[in-house]
């Protein structure tokens, strides 16, 4: 569990790998204020293979998919 203010984005863009290898749940809140293109993190995140499942707000619920 880590609650990165803003740093979800790096995270994302640095550590996929080890996010699809190992998190089954991914639990997000993208920040509004950053100037990232949150669409585009989203397609990533459903092409590495996570599902939403649940959005609340800016917090979104993320599940592995076991194809």
């Amino acid at each position: 569990i880590v609650d990165i203010e803003g740093g979800e984005f790096d995270l994302l863009e640095n550590e996929m790998d080890v996010l699809v290898t190992h998190c089954s749940y991914l639990f997000i809140e993208f920040h509004e204020f950053t100037d990232a293109n949150i669409e585009q993190y989203e397609k990533e995140l459903l092409d590495a293979g996570f599902e939403l499942r649940d959005r609340r707000g800016d917090v979104r619920f993320y599940q592995a998919r076991s194809d």
